[in-house]
């Protein structure tokens, strides 16, 4: 594939906006779960289901792995957008703003976490 000006890449309103907005959510999360957790003891309930009620507890640093997950998700799909939009900008504008989505998914678990403990 044809490598595309990595400045025409960012003034894209689709490339720029999914990444400003995936980051803000990331950063969003880096700072509300420290914040949040601060305030449980040595264990919080990591995952709940409404079947079996909560079945995995453990040190609340491990919710940590949330906004971390959410790192890796902006990094590859940024990296697979840039990677695209030499040929395929529609595929390329989707994986960037599906980046978006699935962080925001990450913030209602990480809210839905803090609401069970």
């Amino acid at each position: 594939m044809q490598r595309y000006p990595l400045k025409l890449f960012f003034k894209d309103y689709y490339a720029a906006g999914g990444i400003i907005a995936a980051i803000l959510a990331d950063v969003f999360l880096w700072l509300y779960i420290p914040l949040r957790a601060r305030t449980f003891g040595d264990l919080a309930f990591l995952h709940y289901t409404i079947h079996f009620g909560v079945d995995f507890i453990g040190a609340w640093t491990r919710l940590l792995l949330l906004p971390a997950l959410g790192l890796l998700i902006i990094v590859v799909h940024t990296g697979l957008g840039y990677w695209l939009y030499g040929q395929f900008k529609e595929l390329a504008r989707l994986v960037l703003v599906s980046q978006v989505v699935l962080c925001g998914f990450l913030i209602v678990s990480a809210v839905a976490l803090f609401i069970i403990n």
